[in-house]
């Protein structure tokens, strides 16, 4: 691959780099194959100079980087207030209202392309651990003998996302000025992803999940600033932070900040964290939904049906990829 392919992320300006390097979650934002946008949560991994953002997802669970594989336009969406809500981010640091480090805290949406790596699964497990346990250096010994056992969880696919364009606000207000803007090249070339695995695609899980009106009320009340994602003009699928939401008999009334980013007539998605995505249609400031992601199952958790589902969805691709079950080791990536 040539050297300077997809490199002009590293020269944006000193400033964006670091409040990128400093967060360690993003809204993740891909297409699905109707070009329909759908957001989650997850880790992300950049350092200042780096040309691209990395982020992870489970082999037994790998909708998103299928999604990028088949169209690698994507979208990250980060800052300290976005996630503040998340009853993780409430566990991790305090209750928003009594966090001092939110206040004028910067926001950054960026337009990227994806690009996937899950040629050698080892190489990809063995970055996962070492990254995952240097971000959380209160897993002791006891805590790591009772969890790397957990192949479902650990066997990873990376996805390169290198930036297009990127919108930051340095005080976080989309309401009161329009973002900074750094561009890419117009020439820029971008990474493509890893050969696609033969065969047919494992199919989509279906997790159980109850009508959407039952959730709606119960997540808007834990997560009042849901995040919006729609697309760009040129079709990049862009999350952004909601000022607040509605409960309506058809979605949800949203107030959305006065320089946000894209058309208001198109397929979106809202996603209050980790407890809820709803996936429709948005019109105006209006959020019709059409289904709720149905939630997957405790990660976390070393047996039961659900994790029986994961385990063998991930040995059927595992199968397709001509790889065996990579071992759950530490320090091999970071020695």
């Amino acid at each position: 691959m040539i050297s300077n392919v997809g490199s002009a992320f590293a020269n944006a300006p000193a400033e964006l780099q670091e409040i990128v390097s400093s967060l360690g979650e993003t809204e993740y934002a891909s297409l699905t194959d109707k070009g329909s946008p759908i957001s989650n949560p997850v880790m992300c991994y950049y350092n200042a100079g780096d040309s691209k953002i990395d982020l992870a997802t489970g082999l037994a669970y790998p909708a998103k980087a299928n999604r990028a594989r088949n169209n690698p336009q994507v979208g990250l969406l980060l800052g300290r207030s976005v996630h503040a809500y998340d009853r993780v981010a409430i566990a991790e640091f305090g209750k928003p209202e009594d966090r001092i480090d939110l206040e004028d805290s910067p926001v950054v949406a960026i337009a990227a392309m994806g690009a996937v790596r899950d040629s050698d699964l080892q190489a990809n497990t063995d970055k996962y651990v070492d990254l995952f346990l240097a971000e959380h250096p209160k897993i002791g010994p006891q805590d790591w003998d009772a969890m790397k056992d957990l192949n479902h969880y650990w066997i990873r696919i990376w996805i390169e996302c290198t930036p297009v364009r990127a919108y930051w606000w340095p005080d976080g207000n989309l309401n009161e000025r329009p973002p900074e803007l750094w561009e890419a090249p117009a020439s820029a070339t971008y990474p493509t992803s890893d050969p696609k695995p033969p065969g047919k695609p494992t199919p989509s899980a279906q997790w159980p999940s109850e009508p959407w009106q039952d959730r709606a009320p119960n997540v808007l009340k834990q997560f009042p600033r849901p995040i919006l994602t729609s697309k760009t003009e040129d079709g990049f699928p862009l999350p952004i932070p909601t000022n607040s939401a509605k409960v309506t008999n058809t979605g949800f009334e949203l107030d959305i900040p006065f320089h946000s980013l894209c058309p208001r007539m198109d397929s979106a998605s809202l996603t209050f964290g980790i407890m809820a995505t709803f996936t429709g249609e948005l019109d105006g400031n209006q959020f019709k939904v059409e289904r709720l992601i149905g939630d997957l199952p405790n990660i976390f958790q070393s047996e039961g049906d659900e994790v029986d589902a994961l385990n063998e969805r991930q040995r059927a691709d595992l199968k397709r990829r001509g790889q065996v079950i990579p071992a759950i080791r530490r320090g091999q990536y970071l020695k």
